[in-house]
């Protein structure tokens, strides 16, 4: 939840069904809050200040703030709900993938990121015998094999190490984990090699870079690896046969077309094994969707419903709402759309992995990769293969943003009603969907 008092009216007032918010970390706040409740009746709860609780006055224009809890320094104090048996229920669904969380916080104030909060930035970490015994317990009572921690920088300390020989061992045993998803350390050390070596049939080496131009680094206040250690690492990853992985981010501060294909190009000539793009997500209370970071680089935010982001329980209906740059004083609307069609066919070669050798034979030869996506989007009737689906990429972008939540909302919900079932319209709305599903249908009349 928000940590100012006039963010939490914005949110009340979006949300009318909410009236209480507790920012930052809650089972202490949320103790607090269930005391009253029990102990009072529920209309105590709003008469009263609760440390740690923010909620709306009955008036409605006025956020009730209780005093500030001081951040638990041993988190240990807080029982596992896996090995309390608390989660049970859902570890009976192999469609849930269990979150195992081994330290909370994260050291970097990267403006695009919900982890960079000053609340958020001291490390502090669950026993490695809890961790351990979780990781035991799942493997027990899960249907779904898979784990997710959801540690920010796995590797950044010391006893990181020893989770991952734990991990290492318990696969050669019994083959729990079968897969592993977790985000390692920034800086790749002798630790994140050795983490990685230990772990490489699960994770790959994942070195983020998001960009490479170095002022619009200082603009998020991020500072990467140099092409030298980013070079260094990949040569000692391939030789000991691990795969190298990195994630770049289009529409951040000062960041143009140009420049960002300036990146891509350098990704790929450093001969990674996969590169992921995004476009910059305008993910509440990060620095870089305040109003004064908008104004200030000349944002424009449109909205589209998220990732399975529809839920209804009896007659509770919610619709999750992304919120996306599409426009700065870098880039236009225009170059947004065009940056979405790169996306499409680069991913199909260097994230998917179809025509990766090519790419890279194409390099051996001086031909970029960006100047090859150029051509196939610039002269559509050379490469027809490409552009039936690059229109409909088109056409769903240009349909399915919008300028406000509540235009989000109701569109999508005059579309549900009107079909009453999921279907690839309703689908569609989420600008993650239609990708993979026009990619299939490329590899699949391929194969054909």
């Amino acid at each position: 939840a928000p940590e100012k008092a006039e963010d939490c009216l914005r949110d009340f007032k979006e949300f009318p069904c909410i009236n209480i918010l507790i920012p930052n970390e809650g089972e202490i706040p949320f103790v607090n809050l269930l005391k009253v409740f029990i102990q009072e009746g529920r209309e105590a709860v709003f008469k009263n200040t609760i440390d740690g609780v923010f909620y709306l006055s009955t008036c409605g224009d006025k956020v009730i703030t209780g005093k500030p809890v001081p951040k638990a320094a041993n988190i240990d104090l807080f029982p596992s709900p896996y090995l309390n048996g608390d989660l049970d229920e859902f570890l009976s669904s192999e469609e849930l993938m269990p979150i195992v969380q081994t330290t909370r916080g994260c050291p970097f104030h990267c403006s695009f990121c919900v982890s960079a909060r000053d609340s958020w930035n001291m490390l502090r970490t669950f026993d490695v015998s809890r961790v351990k015994a979780e990781i035991k317990y799942l493997e027990s009572h899960a249907k779904n094999r898979s784990i997710r921690f959801t540690d920010e920088n796995f590797g950044v300390i010391p006893r990181d190490l020893e989770v991952a020989k734990f991990i290492a061992e318990n696969r050669e045993k019994s083959g729990y984990p079968s897969a592993l998803r977790v985000y390692t350390h920034k800086e790749i050390n002798g630790r994140i090699k050795e983490i990685t070596l230990l772990l490489k049939d699960l994770i790959p080496m994942n070195i983020s870079a998001q960009t490479l131009t170095q002022p619009v680094l200082a603009n998020i206040g991020r500072k990467n690896i140099s092409l030298d250690k980013f070079n260094s690492a990949i040569s000692w990853a391939h030789k000991n046969n691990i795969n190298v992985t990195t994630e770049t981010i289009f529409g951040l501060p000062e960041e143009t077309c140009e420049s960002f294909m300036n990146t891509i190009n350098q990704l790929v000539q450093l001969r990674l094994d996969s590169i992921a793009i995004g476009t910059l997500m305008m993910l509440k209370e990060t620095e870089i969707n305040r109003t004064e970071t908008i104004e200030k680089y000349g944002y424009r935010v449109l909205y589209t419903v998220a990732e399975r982001g529809y839920t209804k329980v009896d007659e509770f209906k919610s619709v999750e709402i992304d919120a996306w740059a599409v426009e700065s004083g870098s880039f236009n609307f225009k170059e947004y759309i065009r940056i979405k069609l790169f996306i499409f066919i680069f991913h199909l070669f260097m994230q998917w992995g179809y025509f990766k050798e090519m790419v890279y034979i194409w390099e051996n030869r001086g031909i970029r990769i960006a100047d090859v996506i150029s051509e196939i989007i610039e002269k559509p009737a050379h490469y027809p293969f490409f552009y039936s689906k690059l229109k409909e990429v088109e056409k769903s972008h240009r349909e399915n943003l919008f300028k406000t939540k509540e235009e989000v909302r109701n569109i999508f919900m005059s579309r549900f009603s009107e079909t009453n079932k999921y279907g690839r319209d309703i689908g569609i709305m989420s600008l993650f969907s239609l990708s993979p599903i026009l990619k299939g249908e490329m590899i699949h009349s391929s194969n054909q």
